[in-house]
């Protein structure tokens, strides 16, 4: 019997860690700016031109309600394509809080059937994320050569015999057997970057959620950004 109930085939990792990630700098975010206001200014003055044309020489005096009904549509796209322009325009940067010093976090990486070259990458990129974790795999297909991967990578490594409530029911069988004071959970397929962590731990309070008496997960939302 290993640490906090892991068993032989249950590998207990070590902390990793990975070079502080590259970010851009305001000098490559000005210049994306000026190219992307380059793009929004020659792509409304083409579509102004060609509504000049559409409006002007294109019109059907022998089913004009058709034309305008074709017209509208246009503009009607033209319309949400101004909005998305606008959204991007003057976009924010915001910068993360410093990073909560010596808290303990432990990586859920959930797998059923996916395959292996899949699960490893992600899995690669879990263990090279830089605040110090520890990451398991989340194995409810109890496939032995997941349990390998793991293994080589040094990730801990839980399986069920019996699948009950699906993905909920596999992290609540880790949160059983963990300890860590946060929780990062990610798909088979999500890549985290190397500071994930560090951008996402100082958004939350400084006390830990756990507690004496564990949560219990019912319900899983997936978030996703870009």
């Amino acid at each position: 019997m290993m640490p906090n109930g892991v068993t032989s085939t249950d590998e207990k990792p070590s902390a990793s860690g990975a070079p502080a990630s590259w970010r851009e700098g305001p000098g490559r975010r000005r210049l994306k700016l000026i190219l992307v206001r380059l793009g929004i200014f020659l792509a409304v003055a083409a579509s102004l031109r060609y509504f000049h044309w559409r409006v002007l020489d294109t019109m059907n005096p022998a089913a004009m309600w058709f034309s305008y009904l074709f017209l509208a549509a246009e503009a009607l796209n033209f319309l949400e394509t101004a909005l998305f322009f606008f959204t991007v325009w003057k976009p924010s940067y915001h910068v993360p809080p410093a990073p909560l010093p010596d808290r303990t976090v432990d990586v859920f990486i959930t797998t059923y059937d996916e395959s292996l070259s899949l699960l490893r990458e992600t899995a690669v990129c879990a263990v090279s994320m830089r605040y110090p974790h520890q990451t398991y795999i989340l194995d409810d297909g109890n496939r032995p050569e997941v349990r390998e991967l793991a293994r080589e990578l040094g990730c801990g490594y839980f399986a069920r015999a019996e699948r009950t409530h699906a993905k909920a029911g596999n992290l609540n069988n880790a949160l059983a057997k963990t300890e860590g004071e946060f929780i990062v959970t990610l798909d088979a397929d999500h890549v985290p970057m190397p500071d994930f962590i560090d951008h996402v731990i100082g958004f939350f309070p400084t006390q830990p959620w756990r507690s004496s008496k564990p949560r219990r997960i019912s319900t899983i939302w997936i978030l996703s950004s870009i």
